[in-house]
């Protein structure tokens, strides 16, 4: 009876894993589907508690403390600067996605099942992008943060290209980079620089963990030639953005900072480091960032730019000022040490799905890290969610155990 109760589980958990993706990136709610994974996690592991849930090596202990300490780091902030316990909402999300972790590695969900979610979320986002674009519709009829959305489909997309292999058929091969290059046109076509400027790197480091180094010339021309080719299909405005752009820039180099985007973001990290001055250690609090502007903005004399904004839209300039010191090295942890576990375990795992794995984790916090230069990757629930969940799920189904 308690063998079929535990099959039953995994097969909700496969279906749940699947279906984890499409839903946390389209549909506002999606992320009722990891609490159901996270509730079907906690009593599967209540059910099959001696199986040795918590016989752990050393990188999976390092993997969990990260997260541990992450949302510490805040709840310390939080507590000493009198916050309230909402603040808390979204860094707790680092803690309620560990059972899953632990459950999934555990048992059998098979690697397939995140691999397909891949493939369907890469088609919903091309069809999603094309009605957006060319028919002004949603093809999907929710609303979506364009910035995130782009983020999201970059990251599917640099996925999907370097699942390529030659353990897969010629058919699926060319299937998969036809998808992958639509949805990285896609993504590159909602115009977030945040998203341009962490493609590049983002594929550098895979194509260096995957090839040699012909092969990463070949990457870094297939990059441009991307960008190039999506720069003449006017309906997806790219030409427009990188206009913009150059013209921000151009203001800045000649000290007016008074653009629309690129210029309030210097100014802001110029305000976020004289906030920082004031709590180095411990920073002024989760969320008070907008507090802070709106008290202290005319005595202060800060720009203009800086008026009415709620975060400092750079999540280091966010976690320095809010955390100070002690949650810049907690973010910095979060990011840089699943990197270090993931490239560890394909020293490992020589299994072509697998790598795929491994390699979405990989664009996920390298993606996220050079996107969190442009804006707060952790300000909101959904990004927040899909980051520690995904990591979660994926490092549980990789690093799956025999009893």
């Amino acid at each position: 009876m308690k063998s079929f109760v535990n099959d039953s589980f995994i097969q909700v958990a496969r279906f749940l894993s699947f279906a984890a993706i499409p839903s946390l990136i389209f549909i506002p709610s999606g992320a009722l589907i990891v609490l159901l994974i996270l509730l079907l996690s906690i009593v599967g592991i209540s059910l099959e508690f001696n199986r040795g849930y918590f016989h752990l090596d050393n990188f999976e202990k390092f993997f969990i403390l990260s997260f541990v300490i992450y949302f510490l780091i805040v709840f310390i902030s939080v507590l000493l600067n009198s916050g309230q316990l909402r603040d808390l909402d979204t860094a707790s999300r680092f803690i309620l996605v560990l059972p899953i972790f632990l459950y999934f590695r555990r048992n059998r969900i098979g690697n397939q099942v995140l691999l397909y979610g891949l493939y369907v979320t890469a088609i919903l986002f091309v069809i999603e992008t094309m009605f957006l674009k060319f028919l002004q519709i949603s093809f999907l009829g929710f609303e979506v943060h364009i910035g995130i959305l782009s983020l999201y489909g970059g990251i599917i997309g640099t996925t999907l290209v370097f699942s390529l292999s030659d353990h897969n058929s010629k058919i699926k091969n060319y299937l998969i980079y036809i998808i992958a290059i639509l949805t990285l046109v896609s993504s590159i076509s909602w115009g977030g620089r945040g998203v341009w400027l962490a493609l590049l790197p983002t594929m550098l480091l895979l194509i260096k963990l995957k090839y040699q180094l012909k092969k990463i010339i070949a990457g870094i021309v297939f990059l441009t030639t991307l960008i190039v080719v999506s720069f003449f299909i006017s309906p997806l405005g790219i030409e427009k953005k990188i206009n913009d752009t150059y013209d921000e820039l151009s203001m800045i180099l000649a000290n007016n900072t008074q653009s629309a985007s690129i210029g309030r973001r210097v100014e802001l990290i110029k305000v976020s480091l004289d906030i920082f001055k004031e709590n180095k250690l411990i920073g002024i609090g989760e969320n008070q960032f907008k507090s802070k502007i709106d008290n202290e903005f005319e005595i202060r004399k800060w720009p203009n730019e800086v008026k009415n904004i709620n975060h400092p839209h750079n999540e280091l300039m966010a976690s320095l000022v809010e955390q100070g010191i002690t949650g810049l090295a907690s973010l910095l942890m979060v990011l840089i040490y699943p990197i270090y576990y993931a490239i560890n375990l394909l020293s490992h795992n020589k299994n072509n799905e697998k790598e795929t794995l491994l390699f979405f984790i990989i664009t996920i916090v390298v993606m996220y890290f050079f996107y969190g230069f442009t804006n707060g990757i952790f300000d909101h629930q959904n990004t927040t969610t899909f980051f520690a969940s995904m990591l979660a799920i994926t490092f549980g189904i990789v690093n799956y155990k025999e009893d």
